[in-house]
């Protein structure tokens, strides 16, 4: 799998260097974590990257108590993030993208299914596919990314150096059982 590819498309994305080496690494060697990829001649054209995580480590990623609706469940899968390289969007390759981590959570058997999308103009068209595709709006968190800018010194795509002001919103689909 070619690293540098997936961090180039991240940054473009998300900011610079919000997606690491190191963290990809980590991705790629943990079974409860797949990096799903579309590529066409070797070019990596978007990513996709899903967990199954702990009530703990949901806590550690919303930097907040983990909802109340989600309490019960003991398998919840997590939509960590997903990038089309802006060259190729528009083409149906996040819907596909959807669908392959949708799948590997379903066969993972997970209860619920978590995701954090940005709270701006930007993303109206991906929180609409979201409640589209069954999610619901759970809890909106504040300066949810400020603390991991700080620390980890990344650049915002949208608010540049750190810290980060960007709002996001926990999103849940409750899985048929």
């Amino acid at each position: 799998m070619n690293f540098e590819q997936i961090i180039e498309i991240s940054d473009k994305v998300f900011g610079k260097d919000y997606l690491t080496h190191k963290a990809l690494k980590s991705y790629a060697s943990n079974s409860n974590s797949k990096i799903i990829v579309l590529e066409k001649n070797e070019r990596i054209l978007g990513f996709s990257i899903v967990q199954i995580i702990s009530h703990k480590q949901l806590e550690e990623v919303i930097f907040e108590e983990v909802p109340l609706s989600v309490n019960n469940f003991t398998k919840i899968g997590y939509r960590k993030m997903t990038a089309i390289h802006p060259d190729f969007r528009s083409a149906g390759m996040g819907q596909k993208l959807f669908e392959l981590g949708q799948n590997w959570l379903e066969e993972n058997q997970v209860q619920v299914v978590l995701t954090v999308s940005w709270i701006n103009s930007k993303t109206l068209k991906y929180r609409k596919f979201l409640e589209f595709h069954d999610f619901k709006p759970l809890k909106k968190l504040k300066a949810y990314w400020r603390q991991e800018s700080l620390e980890r010194n990344y650049q915002c795509a949208s608010c540049g150096a750190p810290p980060c002001h960007c709002k996001g919103m926990l999103y849940a689909k409750f899985q048929k059982s």
